[in-house]
């Protein structure tokens, strides 16, 4: 108006509010125990306040979408209000909580022994009932209690129905079956009655231990039993029968007790048997004599294999006696196993050696000595590769010709037992090398030979090589043929004698010195026992 304006500014505040969607919008009955979310909120707002109350059976109070878990019945009150306390309202709700009713009474637990029973009762409580697993109930007692035979520990179910909320409620009892396996008592070997002595198994069919986790067994009483401080909690135990005997175990697993019994009777027969020990010198027989006054039956020999028996099944056989060892018999008497064992022991044999170089050259002769402790009660018999020398005495000399000879001597102890003992000799046969490159003069050195001939050792040590202390020179031989050929057959040596030999080649032939070439030597000798040495090569001649 006039050409005036005017202007004006109005403010509106809006609250966000978004109210949680109940899952339970109406009073409802529900389960005790029964957990559940009372509300369920899908919305971004994060500024909507809450309070639920009673708190006391709910997962918070103040969030939008509590658990409640049921415990008693009650009344739920809601109450939703905005960011500025602009917006609100209120819910309220009743929740019925149907009581469990399912008590088993007495214990939670019972043990009992397979086959037996156990009466469960239930708390006389309104509502319908039912006990299962129903196979196991064996009689119906009255309307609140039943009696229960199972076969195996389980789990024992008492479950009221109430179709008002669809409630199954339980209580349960465990219920531990306790049992045992077969027991029976068998002894191995079944024979009773026993022999005095005899080993007896009292044994019970096997069981799986997983099956039977705390059974325990006491055996009396200890008369006989095997190690009884260790063995009289066993299954099974081993005894030695020595007397009549009830054996009593006692078995427990659980509350199941069994006692089962064995009795073992025992005979103990009353023999004698002698056997005379005897002493035989080595390969010697004899008779044995044995001496019972009871009628023996089954008769069998068993020895050592250093005995030999003439019979195996007769009372009184022949023994030949090859080492030390024993014989024995078992037989029976009225059933009962007895034996005895004769020992057959031979002397100890003296100590007894031939003593004297075991290694001598050829053409030597062999000077040997008897050592024998104690001294024979005998002549010392010498005897040559198995054949008598007529010689006697505690001496013996002897020229071998072959590279090895046995020498025996034969002699008899104190017992009359008679020994021998036995030597080898070695003749050590001369051996002929020869060089296969000489240099006569002096413009080689020392290194090379200066005249070729060769060398005689015998090898003292054995090894079939030539060491420096093996070379002699006093070896008798002959030398029939040392000769010495050019490439053109030539002879520039040719010696039929040993000096000859012995002196070799000094590289010069009719006074003239012969060329650097290969030479050719042929060498024959005889030994003083007649065998042949031949040998052939090719030498080679330095200048």
């Amino acid at each position: 108006m006039g050409g005036c304006t005017a202007s004006d500014t109005l403010d509106i505040w809006v609250d966000a509010f978004d109210v949680p969607l109940l899952t339970m919008p109406f009073d409802t009955t529900v389960c005790e125990g029964a957990e559940f979310p009372l509300a369920t909120y899908p919305f971004p707002s994060m500024t909507t306040q809450f309070e639920w109350s009673p708190s006391d059976q709910l997962s918070g109070n103040n969030i939008p979408d509590p658990i409640f878990t049921a415990g008693e019945s009650t009344t739920i009150n809601l109450n939703v209000t905005s960011a500025n306390q602009l917006c609100e309202e209120n819910f309220e709700f009743d929740i019925t909580v149907l009581e469990n009713q399912a008590e088993i009474l007495g214990d939670s637990t019972y043990q009992i022994c397979l086959g037996e029973s156990v009466e469960i009762t239930r708390a006389s409580n309104p509502g319908t009932f039912t006990f299962n697993p129903v196979e196991v109930i064996t009689d119906l007692i009255d309307a609140t209690t039943v009696e229960v035979t199972p076969t195996e520990s389980m789990w024992f179910y008492l479950t009221q129905t109430e179709p008002q909320a669809f409630c199954n409620f339980q209580d349960s009892v465990y219920i531990q079956v306790d049992s045992l396996p077969d027991m029976t008592i068998e002894a191995v070997p079944d024979n009773n009655p026993y022999c005095f002595g005899e080993i007896v198994s009292l044994i019970s069919p096997n069981y799986d231990p997983a099956l039977f986790p705390n059974i325990m067994h006491q055996w009396t009483p200890s008369i006989g039993v095997v190690d009884y401080d260790d063995n009289q909690n066993n299954y099974n135990i081993g005894i030695v029968a020595t007397e009549t005997t009830t054996y009593i175990r006692q078995t427990t697993n659980g509350t199941c007790q069994e006692t089962e019994s064995i009795t073992i009777n025992v005979v103990n027969p009353n023999l004698s048997l002698t056997v005379m020990d005897t002493t035989v010198c080595l390969g010697e027989s004899f008779l044995l004599d044995v001496i019972s006054s009871d009628n023996l039956e089954e008769i069998e020999w068993t020895s050592s294999q250093t005995l030999s028996l003439s019979c195996n099944d007769c009372l009184n056989p022949t023994i030949t006696a090859n080492g030390n060892g024993a014989a024995t018999i078992t037989a029976e008497v009225q059933g009962c196993p007895i034996s005895a064992t004769v020992n057959v022991s031979i002397p100890p044999p003296p100590t007894s050696e031939i003593s004297g170089d075991i290694q001598i050259p050829l053409g030597n002769e062999v000077d040997l000595t008897a050592l024998i402790d104690p001294l024979p009660s005998s002549e010392i018999l010498w005897f040559v590769e198995g054949t008598s020398s007529g010689s006697t005495g505690m001496t013996f000399m002897h020229l071998p010709t072959e590279e090895y000879t046995d020498y025996s001597i034969q002699f008899m102890d104190q017992f009359g037992c008679t020994y021998m003992d036995t030597i080898t000799i070695q003749v050590l046969i001369p051996k002929f090398d020869f060089p296969n490159v000489f240099a006569p003069g002096d413009t080689q050195g020392d290194s090379l030979n200066r005249v070729f001939n060769y060398v005689v050792w015998l090898d003292n040590n054995a090894n079939g090589q030539l060491d420096s202390d093996e070379v002699v020179d006093d070896a008798e031989y002959e030398v029939s043929q040392f000769g010495i050929y050019n490439r053109w057959g030539e002879a520039v040596l040719n010696c039929d004698d040993r000096d000859c030999a012995v002196d070799g080649w000094n590289g010069d032939y009719k006074d003239k010195a012969q060329p650097l070439d290969v030479y050719l030597y042929i060498f024959e000798a005889t030994l003083i026992n007649g065998d042949k040495i031949k040998a052939k090569g090719d030498l080679t001649l330095l200048r």
